[in-house]
């Protein structure tokens, strides 16, 4: 049998912290939703350079501050929230497998030379009805059992019990561990 490894609330808000870090790409719908628009603002930003070649120009600054601030205000937010992580948000209960989701697709590079980048995605359904999209990284405090997301998508079948982790605000499942490996001390 397996040596389980305790986990306690120290453990769980670094794994919290790391998911915010570090989560899944983009789903496929969304990539696909997000390029229409990004080709139809460059098509028209080519088009309105040739009548307003200096209009162009401004749009293009203002694209980029807003960009800018946009990235600025993200990290700060994350780093907020990380900051403000407590275990009393979050409920810990066991939940049991239902089924398990693999999502594929290909990114596309604009640069010739490059062939894009192939992008998985693993999520966790459980009989509760909720899902763990699970971080491309997880448990780096563990010295035994630090985990990528394929590596946990791979080790879970069907009936697996998982001790869960749900945010109190919006039912979402932060972070799971694997009854099998991980036992949970208060």
């Amino acid at each position: 049998m397996v040596k389980k490894q305790i986990i306690t609330n120290r453990e769980i808000e670094q794994d919290i912290a790391t998911a915010l870090k570090n989560p899944q790409d983009m789903s496929k719908s969304s990539y696909k939703k997000m390029t229409f628009p990004i080709v139809l603002v460059a098509i028209s930003m080519v088009v309105m350079g040739f009548v307003y070649p200096l209009g162009v120009l401004w749009i293009i600054l203002g694209i980029v501050a807003a960009l800018i601030g946009a990235k600025i205000y993200q990290i700060c937010r994350l780093n907020y929230l990380i900051k403000n992580i407590s275990i009393d948000d979050y409920d810990i209960v066991t939940d049991t497998v239902s089924h398990i989701y693999k999502e594929s697709y290909h990114i596309k590079s604009a640069n010739q030379n490059h062939m894009g980048r192939d992008v998985d995605n693993f999520v966790i359904y459980f009989e509760s009805r909720k899902k763990w999209k699970i971080p491309k990284e997880n448990y780096l405090w563990s010295v035994e059992r630090p985990m990528s997301d394929f590596s946990i998508y791979n080790s879970t079948h069907r009936e697996d019990a998982y001790i869960t982790v749900v945010k109190k605000s919006n039912g979402k499942i932060a972070v799971a561990y694997k009854c099998e490996f991980f036992e949970y001390k208060n």
